[in-house]
């Protein structure tokens, strides 16, 4: 998964992650679901999500809107990866964005 990255695309599927590991769609789904205990989506956007944090918190794409960082994330919908931004971190991406330059500038002071 951090090798080749296949959560960047918006419309990978549990057949084809199977396919780039060499293995099936029903073993793959059975060691998410019993080992994990995450469905391939959660799965997916798992990851997708801790890319969007890596790219909110980049100061260079501080200008990229909202929506730039969903797509580039692996999401399709920007009110999915809202909706799946809040549950998995608590709180909206535009929060998170926020968060690391309040931090920054407190320890200036």
């Amino acid at each position: 998964m951090q090798e080749q990255n296949p959560y960047l695309d918006p419309t990978i599927t549990i057949d084809e992650l199977a396919s780039t590991i060499d293995s099936n769609r029903h073993h793959v789904s059975q060691v998410l679901n019993e080992k994990l205990k995450k469905s391939f989506y959660d799965y997916i956007n798992h990851y997708r999500v801790d890319e969007a944090k890596i790219l909110l918190a980049d100061p260079g794409k501080s200008s990229y809107k909202i929506a730039s960082i969903a797509y580039e994330a692996g999401f399709n919908s920007l009110s999915t990866f809202n909706d799946v931004f809040r549950k998995l971190a608590g709180q909206t991406p535009s929060q998170f964005r926020k968060q690391p330059l309040e931090i920054s500038q407190k320890k200036r002071v």
